[in-house]
């Protein structure tokens, strides 16, 4: 224990170490278990045949993504034997610079977004194993997914914080996040309990994701405006901060992992393509869509706090975010907008006509 320690103090850093470790050990049975399951090439090509299901089950991507077909006749656990696509690797895609490449590129990641959105938060079975070489544009414009060997699984609740979360990000309304993320596993819950507590953590919270997810561009970019933050109002709340990372430190659940290495490929993809690429307003026409065609009531809740914040008048910017990707993007409402007891969801789409 250093000199400076003090009593009270140590008690919580063993205990931190403790849930660290135990943290890292769950992160690890994960990528262990995908590991083995990239060793059986019978449950690769059962795993391709789910997810070529569940794809040309929604609208917005089928026709588009393309599941290389198995041979099961001259596969084995050992072995797998699929249908030859021709087309172009994402790696060679990357390497080409000219002017020609550069909408090819933009139409491939728009393509890969709502591929992975869809698995994200609709299918809840994703892909992950989103590296370059795992994907190819087709000459007639599909986007090859190839590998199946590494999946990972999204529960419906999960699912749905996930909505949630994103449409508190979108609307810029950052205090809203800390409830998602206990949902999501990452904060334990006492810590949202405590009104104290979640008066230092909140102002916080908010401010690092809006630097994140309204900030364009590279993470040398993102890192400035954190260290500008750091330097000012952050800065003066950091021994509080300290002492709550060590009773609550915020926890990477296992599942999440594999998320992270796709959307991490993502955004790397958009990048190269626009240097003020953001993801969360790349996510936005899917949100959109999600939340005017569920009629769940935690999808109905997000929608009307999307529209209405704190306050009990609408807001117009955000009517008119909507009213832009149901006339931008009409390939997101191909779809029947459920109806609810209360018509809210007809109200706002009689607004969006």
């Amino acid at each position: 224990m250093p000199p400076c320690a003090s009593q009270g103090e140590a008690p919580l850093r063993v205990m931190s170490a403790r849930q660290n470790a135990e943290g890292f050990l769950a992160v690890l049975d994960v990528a262990a278990g995908r590991f083995l399951e990239e060793l059986d090439y019978l449950q690769e090509a059962a795993n391709g045949a789910r997810f070529e299901a569940e794809m040309n089950a929604v609208d917005v991507v089928r026709g588009i993504v393309k599941i290389p077909k198995v041979y099961l006749e001259y596969s084995s656990r050992h072995a797998i034997v699929q249908e030859w696509v021709e087309g172009r690797k994402l790696t060679d895609l990357q390497e080409d610079f000219s002017p020609e490449s550069a909408a090819l590129k933009k139409s491939v990641v728009t393509k890969l977004l709502n591929s992975y959105m869809v698995q994200f938060l609709e299918t809840g079975f994703l892909h992950a194993d989103p590296h370059p070489g795992n994907f190819m544009i087709m000459d007639d414009g599909r986007l090859c997914i190839m590998d199946y060997g590494m999946m990972t699984e999204i529960s419906g609740d999960q699912r749905v914080a996930f909505v949630e979360y994103l449409a508190h990000l979108s609307a810029g309304q950052y205090d809203q996040t800390l409830t998602d993320l206990v949902a999501l596993g990452f904060v334990p819950p006492e810590l949202e309990a405590d009104p104290e507590k979640r008066a230092i953590v909140g102002p916080v919270l908010a401010q690092t994701l809006e630097a994140l997810y309204s900030t364009g561009g590279g993470i040398d970019k993102k890192v400035n405006v954190l260290q500008d933050q750091a330097n000012s109002r952050i800065g003066e709340i950091s021994d509080k901060l300290e002492e709550l990372a060590l009773e609550y430190p915020i926890q990477l659940p296992p599942y999440f992992v594999l998320i992270l290495r796709a959307f991490g490929t993502l955004e790397g993809l958009g990048l190269s393509v626009d240097g003020e690429f953001a993801i969360v307003d790349e996510c936005f026409p899917y949100i959109a869509r999600r939340l005017l065609a569920d009629d769940s009531p935690r999808m109905q809740g997000a929608l009307k706090t999307f529209l209405y914040g704190k306050s009990q008048r609408i807001n117009v910017q955000r009517l008119e975010d909507l009213t832009k990707v149901w006339h931008c993007s009409p390939e997101y409402w191909n779809l029947q907008v459920p109806a609810d007891q209360f018509g809210v969801k007809h109200d706002y789409l009689d607004l969006l006509q």
